[in-house]
């Protein structure tokens, strides 16, 4: 039960960062620090949790891979932080749904961006509609954070020997 509502309020946290990013392009760090701080505290009460070091890797390698696409300029320091906030709730065995998730999330929202950029009249107001303007992708990894939410956990090695059996 308590697991339950830890995931519900990081899912609300990254909501939240969502928001934020939407309104101001900037994700305050305390969204990410929130997912983060959510998932050390379920993982501390979970009786079924895959070991928290695969969740703690996870974590780390999107955090040094999305800092790569930050030095490059291709992602924000706030998505970085964000998404591998979301990285720590997936571990190794919700990874590929997270970021698949994500990457639809984000083709669908540059599909609207490019739309509303030929809709949009001259001289709009709101950044994302602008020409080359920027993309609020905290909206992408909350697309992802909800995919990786619906699916019920995969299971692990243990687990699926267990279920054979």
């Amino acid at each position: 039960m308590f697991g339950q509502v830890a995931a519900a309020a990081a899912l609300a946290c990254v909501a939240g960062a969502a928001y934020a990013d939407i309104r101001h392009f900037e994700i305050p760090d305390g969204w990410s620090i929130a997912v983060a701080a959510l998932f050390a505290v379920f993982a501390v009460t979970a009786t079924t949790i895959e070991p928290w070091w695969e969740h703690a890797a996870a974590g780390a390698i999107v955090f040094f891979i999305g800092a790569l696409l930050f030095d490059r300029g291709w992602l924000g320091g706030g998505d970085v932080k964000l998404l591998a906030a979301c990285a720590l709730w997936a571990g190794f065995s919700g990874l590929p749904l997270l970021l698949l998730g994500t990457v639809f999330a984000g083709g669908a929202m540059a599909v609207i961006a490019v739309v509303g950029r030929k809709l949009a009249r001259p001289g709009a107001t709101y950044p994302a509609f602008q020409y080359n303007g920027p993309l609020p992708y905290a909206v992408a990894i909350l697309g992802g954070a909800i995919l990786l939410a619906s699916v019920p956990p995969l299971l692990s090695p243990a687990q699926a020997q267990t279920i054979a059996r």
